[in-house]
């Protein structure tokens, strides 16, 4: 169960953070309408009492930890699914691409065992708006009158991107 106390942030490419607290939807809700149109938003966090895991840091900072070998790419992963999983009844999600957030997590995991890594951001999960193209994914922009559109037969260049840097795509939001 996902609980009360929630913390959603996201940090922009131009390396602001914003941060919303508040019961779950609300917050993560709360929070994309904190942003600035047109935002790059390089990172969301979703935080709730009790995880094992600090999952409030930054994309720069869970990327230190993974290149400095103090935090492993697929228990990272591993530990955003399995809050994303325990947070299901509330709707924050649109998609989770828990597959393919895996496969990326193992790949970025072997990268560091053997020395490398794509750079500051390999291993790092991250979660899109329902606006990107995501391969395999429908994009709804959470509307009705997008839903049964065919999934997106490649990711979008700013998908493409993050993944090309070694990013883990969790799902859309």
């Amino acid at each position: 169960m996902c609980g009360r106390d929630m913390m959603c942030c996201a940090q922009t490419g131009s390396g602001k953070t914003y941060t919303t607290n508040g019961v779950a939807e609300r917050a993560a809700v709360a929070l994309f309408a904190a942003l600035p149109a047109g935002a790059a938003v390089l990172a969301v966090c979703v935080e709730v009492a009790g995880s094992k895991r600090d999952l409030s840091l930054g994309a720069a900072e869970v990327g230190r930890l993974i290149a400095a070998g103090k935090a492993d790419a697929v228990d990272v992963a591993e530990d955003y699914l399995a809050r994303i999983a325990a947070c299901d009844d509330q709707n924050i999600f649109i998609t989770v691409t828990a597959g393919r957030a895996r496969t990326e997590a193992e790949a970025s995991s072997k990268r560091h065992r053997e020395g490398k890594a794509l750079g500051p951001l390999d291993g790092v999960p991250m979660a899109w708006k329902d606006l990107f193209d995501v391969e395999g994914t429908p994009t709804t922009c959470a509307s009705d009158l997008y839903r049964g559109r065919a999934p997106a037969g490649a990711d979008a260049p700013t998908v493409a991107n993050c993944a090309w840097a070694g990013m883990v795509c969790l799902g859309k939001v």
